[in-house]
């Protein structure tokens, strides 16, 4: 079987930019596991050069779809949109077609028709795919609302996290140290919100690190609040910011967009997060991965790291506490928690690559 994934890179594009490109490279390496199937990254642009490399990876060849339109089986539309002239072409020869949603989608779409021009149309639904496949921490938000647009099945799949990217940016950079390194009190602490919609806001990240702030301040050092861009001249955010002792201080302060492990093996001893409607995500594993302490609220691995309920500040300042100061005491039994929590979402996990390969052989019968 011949499978493409459907992938939009450009030289200039950075691998750390946003989580889309490492989903499709992690689903191409699960599929690449799965025996009897040639997988396939293909761009629908007809104007790109027939091969190139992604991100100088090796081994990791972006195609035109062109030049595989007439041998695909199944298409994962995932990375890009294909055009109208490639969605007919693969229809009339019955190849399946698969959405792949890996994004907030109905969120996004929310905020689109709520807060912005009413010409806006970023997503279009009119090519309608065989099924529908979530992962599942987008699954409870998008699932009806696909099943109402596409009327086609829905289904989760497992979700995909590999150490390759983390690992190569290790390898190109032999003299820097990314991982965990203990450390004496007073704790820098980090926060990696994108802060590009309501998912992933980092206003609770600041309030939990305020509360302990405002009992210990002798326990933080510093707290950085990253991919602050398009927030830090916001007048509301700004007087908002003003009521917090910890940014009065000057401890937190609000710093742009860096690529996740550099800003770790460089500002960080402690990682908060939060988010809503979306329990798990690229940057928690990568901060299990290079043995970080993390405070977070991810339902999905509450099972690793330092876990808070929901919107339960109170609880999250426990938890932050316990980070800064009881860690490193217990730092060998938290990697061994993280190791395995890890392990079911890499593309070599076998119970994911099961369910791949029945989901795929289900389509055919």
């Amino acid at each position: 079987m011949n499978i493409g994934i459907t992938l939009a890179y450009t030289q200039s594009e950075k691998i750390w930019n946003n989580g889309i490109v490492q989903n499709v490279l992690n689903l191409y390496f699960l599929l690449k596991n799965i025996s009897d199937n040639n997988t396939y990254l293909v761009n629908s642009n007809k104007d790109d050069v027939k091969e190139r490399i992604v991100n100088n990876y090796d081994g990791i060849i972006l195609h035109r779809l062109d030049d595989y339109i007439d041998t695909l089986d199944l298409i994962l539309i995932i990375g890009v949109e294909i055009s109208d002239e490639h969605y007919d072409k693969l229809k009339s020869r019955g190849a399946k077609i698969i959405h792949y949603n890996c994004g907030s989608t109905f969120i996004l779409d929310m905020e689109t028709v709520l807060f912005k021009d009413k010409d806006t149309d970023s997503r279009i639904y009119r090519h309608i795919p065989d099924e529908v496949w979530i992962i599942p921490q987008n699954y409870e938000t998008n699932k009806y609302y696909f099943e109402t647009i596409y009327k086609v099945p829905v289904k989760s799949v497992p979700f995909i996290w590999s150490s390759f990217f983390i690992d190569n940016t290790i390898k190109n950079n032999p003299n820097f140290n990314f991982h965990y390194k203990p450390s004496e009190e007073p704790k820098r602490i980090s926060s990696f919100e994108p802060n590009i919609n309501i998912v992933k806001y980092s206003m609770y990240n600041v309030i939990i690190s305020e509360m302990l702030y405002n009992e210990r301040p002798e326990l933080i050092k510093k707290l950085y609040v990253t991919n602050t861009d398009k927030i830090i001249d916001n007048k509301l955010y700004i007087n908002i910011m003003q009521y917090f002792n910890i940014v009065k201080d000057g401890i937190a302060t609000f710093e742009g967009r860096y690529p996740i492990p550099m800003f770790l093996g460089t500002y960080t001893d402690v990682v908060i997060s939060h988010q809503i409607f979306n329990p798990l995500n690229y940057s928690y594993l990568d901060a299990l991965y290079l043995n970080y302490p993390l405070v977070h609220n991810a339902s999905m691995i509450k099972d690793a790291g330092y876990y808070y309920e929901g919107f339960n500040a109170e609880q999250g300042k426990e938890k932050l506490l316990y980070a800064i100061t009881e860690h490193d005491n217990n730092s060998i039994e938290y990697n061994e928690k993280s190791v395995k929590v890890l392990d079911r979402y890499l593309p070599t996990n076998a119970v994911s690559i099961e369910i791949y390969d029945k989901m795929i052989k289900n389509l055919f019968k």
